[in-house]
Parts: C-alpha cells; structure tokens; sequence
C-alpha cells in the first residue's frame, strides 16, 4: 500500500455565480466548473485524489501477481496493465506528457 497522503476535496456550488467549484477542505478552490451540464467533470476532480492512491496501491497488488504467474499471456496481459496504470499515475502526478 502507499503512503500517498491527499487533502479530501468536495464539490460545492458558488451561490453567486452558479458555477461548481471543486474546493479543499482548507477553503482553496481547485477547480472551477462554468457549465452545469458537466457536473460530471467536476465530481471527477473531486475524486481524483481517491483515484489516484487506488490505482497505485492496485498497482502494487497487480506487480506481486505479475511476479508469481506462471500463465505466459496472463502474465502479459498483466504486464501491459501495468505500464498503463503507471503511465496515468505519472500523467496524473504530471511526469509525463
């Protein structure tokens, strides 16, 4: 498991200007929805946090299992869901482009 600490954020609705703010719980906004249609976007950054130390510690799980396969193509097909959970991580943590 990692040790991946994040602050919670939430998704909270701007009384004035109608817009779905993503904020932390220290009261900074993250993110700024303008369109109401696409609360979807800002529920998404809001988890975005949670997501990211899932699929790390996911990540660990899959490497031990990748490890201890003696399946060839289940052990490729492991192999390649790991570099491309790796690559989001990293995109996410913005390493990469």
């Amino acid at each position: 498991m990692t040790d991946t600490k994040h602050t919670p954020w939430k998704p909270e609705i701007d009384d004035l200007s109608g817009s779905l703010l993503v904020i932390d719980y220290g009261s900074a906004t993250v993110a700024e929805v303008f369109d109401r249609k696409r609360m979807d976007i800002a529920h998404l950054i809001a988890a975005a946090p949670e997501l990211l130390d899932a699929l790390e510690n996911t990540v660990q799980f899959a490497e031990a299992s990748h490890r201890q396969c003696d399946d060839p193509l289940m052990r490729e097909a492991i192999g390649r869901d790991i570099l491309k959970a790796r690559a989001a991580i990293s995109k996410a943590k913005g390493e990469s482009q």
